[in-house]
């Protein structure tokens, strides 16, 4: 599929024009917290446009929990229980 499909898929769908929808998207962002005990990754919240975009184009919203490090322990949006 290429570039040009996607974005005329995109204004078949939405209406919306492909820079919008960039720009829509580019306030999400993966923030870092970090600690003696460990870090952890995580996406912001969706705006109400996020989840209404993503929900019309059957796109289903990253993790919000990307990954968690605890003490040398990995746990990730792939598995229930840290190893």
């Amino acid at each position: 599929m290429g570039g040009a499909y996607i974005l005329g898929k995109i204004w078949e769908v939405l209406g919306l024009h492909a820079v919008i929808v960039k720009s829509l998207m580019e306030r999400m962002d993966l923030v870092e917290f970090q600690s003696k005990d460990g870090r952890v990754l995580q996406r912001t919240e969706l705006t109400p446009e996020q989840t209404n975009l993503l929900k019309k184009l059957n796109i289903s919203p990253p993790p919000r929990l990307l990954r968690i490090d605890i003490k040398g322990r990995l746990c990730s949006n792939t598995s229930k229980f840290c190893h």
